[in-house]
């Protein structure tokens, strides 16, 4: 299976040197957007949706006095499933997310069946 999530802010390309001081992360991102993304592979992943809340909660201050809006902050989950999707998020993060004003988008596609049958699933 795939799957990732990635923090994204809507902002002016000239901000991206800023976020990436800001969250020690270089962003790739040739849009409008600054993106800081994790996939699944990567270490701690199962803790991603925390680790960006605690993110933005410890940098909340700073990005307000730099003028960002936390309604241009979004968290993306792609999640590519084969069968049923299902998840479940903790009421804590949700409520957490909540009272920052960020988003929480999920975007699920099921898988190719060969994929998934020559990988054992």
């Amino acid at each position: 299976m795939n799957s990732s999530y990635i923090l994204k802010i809507h902002t002016d390309k000239q901000n991206f040197n800023l976020l990436n001081d800001l969250f020690e992360y270089t962003t790739s991102s040739k849009e409008a957007v600054w993106e800081y993304g994790l996939e699944e592979d990567a270490a701690g992943f199962a803790n991603t949706l925390c680790h960006f809340i605690d993110l933005l909660e410890s940098k909340q201050q700073q990005l307000v006095q730099h003028g960002f809006d936390f309604d241009e902050v979004s968290i993306w989950y792609l999640y590519e499933y084969s069968g049923q999707c299902n998840m479940e998020f903790e009421p804590q993060d949700l409520k957490r997310l909540g009272n920052l004003g960020v988003r929480l988008c999920i975007s699920c596609w099921e898988g190719e069946k060969e994929k998934f049958m020559v990988e054992g699933l």
